[in-house]
């Protein structure tokens, strides 16, 4: 019995799926900030829905002002870069803002 449960516990081990998500840089250019991040995967043809959010309306909507590897199926990989128009805050904010950026393992609706 001991053997059984041994192969079955190397089973699960062996499909385990690691990713990585981590933000390198953060710059400011003009209106705009460019957010570089990694995005690694274990899996060759998984792609992500990748959505930034910001702290004015405390993280409840996606921002729409945005470009680059964001959306829906954003592919893995090193060095990926999201741009946004902070412009989308309103004329005349003046505040400290803080930005969430959110991935899932994208799946589509068929």
């Amino acid at each position: 019995m001991r053997n059984y449960l041994l192969f079955f516990f190397a089973l699960l081990t062996s499909s385990v799926v690691a990713q990585k998500f981590d933000i390198r840089r953060l710059e400011l250019d003009g209106d705009k900030i460019n957010l570089y991040y990694d995005l690694i995967d274990s899996v060759e043809n998984h792609t992500y829905t990748v959505r930034v959010f910001v702290s004015k309306d405390n993280f409840i909507s996606p921002l729409q002002k945005v470009s680059g590897a964001v959306g829906l199926e954003v592919a893995p990989g090193r060095n990926r870069k999201i741009v946004w128009d902070a412009k989308e805050l309103g004329e005349g904010y003046d505040g400290n803002v803080a930005l969430e950026v959110r991935g899932r393992l994208y799946i589509p609706f068929v």
